[in-house]
């Protein structure tokens, strides 16, 4: 399945799995601030029996220029500060602050400022480990090695129709709740680095403040606008 095929099927389970969750603990722990991790991003070795066939649409995939490493840190003050690598040596940076992403667009040079689509598995921008949102008790099936390491490991599986149409599993150091991998739909595999310290401030260069703000003063004109309604109503 290619990735744009996986995009438009999470987009469509996005709403089942966040009622899902409503209310669950999470079982995986997070960066928090004055930390840096990276994460390994590659695909996963298929069996014979699984391999892709060797058509075009295959071919067309394997020339995609993919995901290869995610580093991020994150200040002191909470602001984090990423760079996505590809395999092609492209780099692509994005700052997360307040639960928003922003980026710059390759077009316009304009700064986006997005939602942080954390439940996403494929979502690579934002401020906690990639893939890693949906993991609660309810998914957890036993406790296994990976890598020798004591580990607990998490099954998702969404059905639209009656066949899977969503696999994800995850393995969760039992000792600190620090992800080790993650694989989605046996297909894009996650590999966590360590959390080390990162003792610095992350500053938002002025266009992203200046964005930030902006989407603030609207957010704060929206929240007024809808007391005064609330207030008239009454």
């Amino acid at each position: 399945m290619n990735k744009l095929s996986l995009y438009v099927l999470f987009a469509a389970i996005l709403p089942f799995l966040a009622g899902t969750l409503q209310g669950a603990e999470p079982e995986c722990a997070q960066p928090g601030a004055g930390t840096s991790w990276t994460v390994t991003i590659s695909r996963a070795k298929k069996q014979p029996a699984e391999a892709r066939p060797a058509d075009q649409e295959a071919a067309a995939e394997e020339k995609v220029d993919m995901p290869v490493l995610l580093s991020v840190q994150t200040g002191r003050n909470g602001i984090s500060l990423g760079k996505i690598t590809y395999k092609s040596g492209k780099t692509e940076s994005f700052y997360a602050a307040n639960g928003k992403v922003l980026v710059t667009a390759t077009n316009s040079g304009k700064v986006l400022t997005i939602p942080q689509d954390v439940l996403n598995p494929l979502s690579l921008r934002g401020s906690i480990f990639p893939g890693t949102a949906w993991i609660s008790k309810k998914f957890e099936r036993r406790t296994e090695l990976k890598d020798k390491i004591p580990c607990l490991y998490y099954y998702y599986e969404e059905l639209i129709g009656d066949k899977p149409s969503i696999r994800i599993e995850a393995w969760v150091r039992q000792a600190d709740r620090i992800p080790v991998e993650v694989i989605i739909e046996n297909d894009t595999v996650y590999r966590y680095g360590e959390i080390t310290p990162f003792a610095e401030d992350i500053i938002l260069p002025s266009p992203y403040q200046n964005a930030l703000a902006r989407l603030q003063f609207k957010q704060s004109a929206m929240d007024q606008l809808m007391r005064a309604n609330a207030r008239q109503a009454k």
